[in-house]
């Protein structure tokens, strides 16, 4: 729905599926981040609980506090971006990952990248209707299975 909107509304499965039609069609791997990847990504090396440090900060995600009520196109926020230049690591949409859920904190990784595992699937980052306490870099989405698809929650991708 407009240039520069993230996807919404798939599936784990349907965004393997694009995973794959992209490395094929491409000729370079894709993927969905591993949690570690994702919370990498998000914070780099520190232990803030948001990208962008430890304080809220109305001007630097779309979450439920902005009540914008949708989507809104990536990098509209750029004081929220992350230490390594992500944007919407918190907020605007919940992002699904590779990695099965478990308990925290993250071992045994080749238990938990299987893609065909059964299990529910980790989402990260929080989305557009989300209160502060879940838009935030450390908290693990896991009440969605792998069917699971709504307007808060999409993807994004690791190239190899």
């Amino acid at each position: 729905k407009g240039a520069n909107q993230p996807v919404v509304g798939v599936t784990w499965f349907e965004a393997m599926a694009y995973c794959s039609w992209l490395s094929e069609t491409s000729g370079r791997r894709f993927l969905l981040p591993t949690e570690p990847q994702w919370e990498r990504a998000a914070k780099g090396d520190s232990t803030s609980l948001y990208p962008w440090g430890d304080a809220w900060d109305l001007d630097r995600c779309n979450a439920a506090s902005e009540c914008i009520l949708r989507t809104t196109p990536v990098g509209i926020f750029p004081k929220g971006r992350s230490p390594y230049g992500c944007e919407d690591m918190a907020g605007n949409v919940f992002e699904w990952t590779l990695s099965l859920y478990a308990p925290y904190p993250y071992t045994d990784a080749a238990l938990r990248e299987d893609p065909k595992a059964p299990g529910v699937r980790v989402n990260r980052g929080g989305g557009w209707d989300s209160p502060r306490r879940v838009a935030r870099c450390a908290l693990r989405g896991d009440m969605c299975d792998s069917q699971t698809y709504d307007s808060n929650l999409g993807f994004r991708l690791t190239a190899g």
